[in-house]
């Protein structure tokens, strides 16, 4: 199930004789948060409820190790799915705002992104996807929800514990659920996310250290990001949108200047590398397009216009 409206999202899993509900609220600092509770199945009510419990006190759920439950698939109009040199454009130019909601698909190269090219807000969608809106989990956590690609390149989302070959490393993330598993409470959860490592500005320091080292097809993908970006941020109406491109567009110029610096070291001192046909770049075997190229400068000059 999710939420209606402005009511906070909520999730619902039946499993093993048990019902657990992943709820979405603030917590005491105004931060989104995921907090989960689990109760058995049936379970009566009212004062036959409290006789029963009395006489038969609730067995604890049990997983075996490592075991993780299925949540369920990310809805695809919820999200899409990012290289991180894409995303890592975004992320920069919306001031890291979409790291709070991306994450970084176990196993691969790609980063799941629910925010809007335009805005960086929250898709409208994503907000029904309850435990979406946990937090990154902290250095010490062991993550309890996690992303996983199926064969079908279905994202999924998994609750529980992983064993990754440490037994106190799992009894110290099964401890942190205890509330949750003994059914005498509920238990935050959190997840693994891709948004930068320290604090803001030393993240976007990382973020600018690694674009200027991109390769060929990492920027390709940039652009490719910066483009889509600018097409949505221009394409808005209204006051607020106007406000967002006085904030953005410098933050956008920068990667784009980067990127046309690195399209420029990686074709090599002039007279080694040759335009090849359709004016791509020709660096050894790999080639920048050179369309691309040109609707970036394009980009540059219209990012220089004080009117944008």
């Amino acid at each position: 199930g999710g939420g209606d409206g402005d009511a906070p999202p909520e999730l619902t899993l039946l499993a093993g004789g048990y019902k657990f509900r992943f709820a979405a609220r603030l917590d005491g600092d105004g931060r989104s948060g995921v907090y989960a509770t689990c109760s058995p199945l049936g379970r009566p009510a009212g004062q036959q409820k409290q006789q029963q419990q009395a006489a038969a006190p609730r067995q604890p759920l049990c997983l075996r190790p490592g075991e993780l439950l299925d949540l369920g698939t990310i809805p695809a109009d919820a999200a899409s799915t990012r290289s991180i040199p894409s995303f890592i454009a975004k992320n920069y130019v919306h001031g890291m705002r979409p790291g709070e909601h991306a994450i970084l698909i176990s196993g691969s190269e790609s980063v799941y992104d629910m925010t809007d090219d335009g805005t960086g807000d929250l898709r409208r969608d994503g907000r029904c996807v309850a435990v979406l809106a946990a937090k990154c989990r902290d250095a010490d956590d062991v993550p309890a929800l996690h992303v996983r690609l199926d064969p079908e390149f279905n994202v999924h989302v998994l609750f529980g514990v992983p064993y990754r070959g440490s037994w106190s490393e799992y009894e110290g993330g099964m401890a942190r659920l205890a509330p949750l598993f003994a059914g005498s409470g509920e238990a935050e959860v959190k997840v693994d996310r891709y948004n930068g490592l320290g604090t803001r500005l030393d993240s976007e320091t990382m973020y600018l250290r690694a674009m200027r080292a991109f390769g060929h097809g990492e920027v390709a993908d940039c652009v490719t990001s910066l483009l889509d970006m600018h097409g949505e941020i221009e394409g808005g109406s209204g006051k607020q949108q106007g406000g967002r491109r006085g904030r953005l567009a410098p933050r956008l110029q920068t990667v784009a200047r980067i990127m046309e610096r690195r399209i420029r070291e990686l074709a090599g001192p002039p007279g080694l590398a040759s335009e090849g046909a359709g004016g791509e770049a020709e660096v050894g075997d790999r080639k920048i397009d050179g369309t691309l190229r040109e609707r970036l400068r394009k980009l540059i000059e219209k990012l220089a216009d004080s009117d944008w």
